[in-house]
């Protein structure tokens, strides 16, 4: 999955996701971005942000405080800024648990575009990998489904030397 993810909010980032059975890299349009992510309860635009948010999509206000996993929280709603925008989402609303001191959300609440409860995404085991706060566990529960993903992220490392070729579509298809 490689995403270029451009600073100019006029234009649309690109998405290319490469296929093993099929050997085929497919370009994701930018309409997709609410479809789910290889069977997953995450949709692509969740994988491509990590659990950002991106502020050009919302309306945002601030509903109230709770706890989640014995950390404090501020509670933020999110309304997306049109019906398009809106429906490339999937989402109708979005709220947002964020811990004050790292700024992370550690619990998201999503409804889909006709006002159902759609689905809880945790964030866990957020910790510190080179002064970087990290999540190194997502659970999701899809609620009209009733379908659950465990993401476990592990040895992660910021600092490793990265080659600019692995950030070609053609590194896809080789893996490497």
């Amino acid at each position: 999955f490689l995403t270029y993810d451009y600073p100019e909010a006029d234009r649309d980032d690109d998405q290319w996701l490469y296929l093993p059975a099929l050997r085929k890299i497919r370009r994701i349009s930018a309409s997709d971005r609410g479809d789910y992510f290889l069977g997953t309860d995450l949709s692509y635009e969740d994988i491509k942000k990590e659990s950002k948010i991106a502020a050009e999509d919302y309306r945002f206000q601030t509903i109230g405080l709770t706890t989640v996993d014995d950390h404090n929280t501020v509670i933020i709603e999110g309304t997306p800024v049109s019906d398009d925008i809106a429906k490339e989402l999937g989402y109708g609303k979005v709220r947002w648990h964020i811990d004050p001191e790292i700024m992370i959300s550690r619990k998201s609440e999503m409804w889909d575009v006709n006002g159902n409860f759609l689905k809880t995404v945790l964030n866990m085991d957020i910790r510190q990998i080179s002064g970087i706060w990290t999540t190194h566990l997502i659970k999701v529960e899809n609620h009209k489904t009733n379908h659950r993903t465990t993401f476990t992220f592990s040895n992660v490392d910021y600092e490793a030397e990265v080659n600019p070729n692995m950030f070609e579509q053609r590194s896809l298809r080789r893996g490497k």
